[in-house]
């Protein structure tokens, strides 16, 4: 039995006592404890006896059983056949109970290692022994994921915001939940329903009023219909416009216009503009141009369309963009990846980011050996939440799995690989986890583009397109080789 290396005042003992991260016993109830699992042996000495009494007496149970179903016993008297019956019964009547003596020692051994289990972890205090509980344990092993960025807070300030964070994303599932039910009812022609959870969780993000979200969204789609018939395009397109906060059917001359210079002259395929058009659309600067130049630049480096369409959205220098676009595909060459609409993206998402290739890819490749354990084509979901610049690969995996748990908690009927791609739709976009000191009035500057922030003001402080934000980065049509749903299988794979 250790003892604690360090000294605890009255006041933070009580707050750990009161938050049921360590419990408290007297020395009195220490030795009693004590003193009951002294009790162990001699429990497990009466189980083994029990045990071997059992077993002699089930041994001529089944003596007595084969003697009364022989020819022999039919041929005995009555008087003698009552004699055996009687035995039989006594036999099987001593069997029963010895079961139930044994199965009592069972229990109370059971119940004294429990206790040895308890007393094991006690350690003294002062006048008395303290023990750290479940709630404990885990909230050490969550501290020890952070400590890197958390060492100087004050660990109830911590507590505080962590479980801000965990009820933050909670809410958001409980109302994605509602979202998905509508989602039903206006996208039904969908195969795979885990793809409208995940962008009911994006939906859910939003900090409007569930009406004026869902007009918008109803609004966008059936607009989307007239330029598209590919139900998955179509609704990566309104995911994305539904972001723009205003009702997309007012300014649809102005879309029809971008969505045929996106067409004709820029030369992208009917399958695949719809959706570039909308990354686009939403990209708007203020002078009321929209970044089509970006995009022809873009198309030279990727037959991605939509991964040009991303970093052609970004307000960052074009330069660097290319740079880190090139090195990070040059990355996942070495790594064995061939080209791909997953690496191109893959790539993309890298070079809008705060962080440079050389920077990511070691918390990259972490993050995509635990992420291949559920999606058959992890690279693109991997690279989404490595993304974060503010957490290593072990925090980031940590917060994933408590997405993973809030969703399978709250939410029934989708597998594994699919409630996996709808955390990683949950978790993306935390730009800090925890709140303190964001200003969620800090005004946009140093941008020509009309970018849309998530109106919440604690984790999704945003500077890029909904197509990031919401989770819609599912490829639903591809410049490599066509028809390409890469990241939205079913079993496997990413429906993100």
């Amino acid at each position: 039995m250790g003892k604690p290396d360090t000294q605890i005042d009255q006041e933070t003992f009580n707050y750990l006592i009161n938050n049921k991260y360590i419990e408290s016993f007297t020395k009195d109830q220490y030795l009693a404890l004590s003193n009951e699992v002294a009790e162990i042996e001699q429990i497990s000495k009466n189980m083994a006896e029990e045990r071997a009494a059992f077993q002699k007496a089930k041994n001529l149970e089944e003596s007595y059983s084969n003697k009364i179903h022989s020819i022999r016993f039919h041929l005995e008297g009555k008087e003698k056949k009552t004699e055996e019956k009687d035995q039989f019964q006594k036999e099987i009547d001593e069997v029963n109970e010895i079961f139930k003596a044994e199965k009592t020692y069972e229990e109370q051994f059971n119940q004294l290692m429990a206790k040895k289990s308890q007393l094991s972890g006690m350690v003294p205090l002062d006048q008395v022994y303290v023990k750290i509980t479940d709630e404990g344990k885990q909230i050490i092993h969550d501290l020890s994921l952070r400590l890197y960025r958390f060492s100087d807070e004050e660990f109830s300030n911590y507590q505080t915001e962590m479980n801000a964070t965990i009820g933050e994303l909670t809410n958001i599932v409980v109302s994605a939940k509602g979202y998905f039910n509508y989602l039903e009812g206006i996208v039904s022609d969908i195969e795979q329903k885990s793809t409208l959870f995940s962008t009911a969780i994006g939906l859910a993000k939003f900090k409007d009023s569930v009406e004026s979200v869902e007009t918008r969204f109803r609004n966008a789609y059936e607009e989307m219909g007239k330029f598209t018939k590919n139900v998955e395009n179509r609704l990566m397109a309104t995911e994305i416009l539904t972001g723009s906060g205003t009702d997309i059917s007012e300014q649809m001359r102005s879309f029809a216009e971008v969505h045929k210079e996106i067409r004709h002259k820029i030369h992208i395929p009917r399958e695949s503009a719809t959706a570039v058009t909308a990354i686009t659309f939403l990209s708007r600067r203020y002078d009321g141009t929209f970044p089509l130049e970006n995009l022809k630049t873009f198309m030279n480096i990727t037959p991605s369309y939509e991964s040009a369409a991303v970093m052609a959205s970004i307000n960052k220098p074009l330069e660097d963009t290319q740079a880190k676009f090139v090195a990070m595909k040059r990355i996942f060459s070495a790594w064995g990846y061939d080209t791909s609409e997953d690496l191109e993206l893959s790539s993309a998402y890298v070079a809008i980011s705060d962080l440079q290739p050389e920077e990511i890819k070691d918390k990259l490749s972490v993050i995509i050996d635990a992420i291949k354990n559920y999606l058959e084509y992890p690279l693109v979901s991997s690279t989404i939440i490595a993304t974060v610049p503010v957490m290593e690969a072990n925090e980031t995996l940590d917060l994933l799995s408590k997405a993973y748990n809030i969703i399978e908690n709250n939410v029934s009927g989708f597998e594994k690989s699919e409630i996996m791609a709808a955390s990683v739709s949950l978790v993306h976009g935390i730009k800090k986890e925890l709140i303190t000191d964001v200003d969620s009035k800090a005004p946009v500057v140093n941008t020509p583009y009309n970018f849309h922030y998530m109106p919440s003001p604690f984790f999704f402080p945003f500077y890029m397109p909904m197509l990031m934000v919401q989770g819609s980065y599912f490829s639903t049509f591809s410049g490599i080789g066509g028809v390409h749903p890469a990241h939205i299988h079913s079993v496997g794979g990413f429906s993100g």
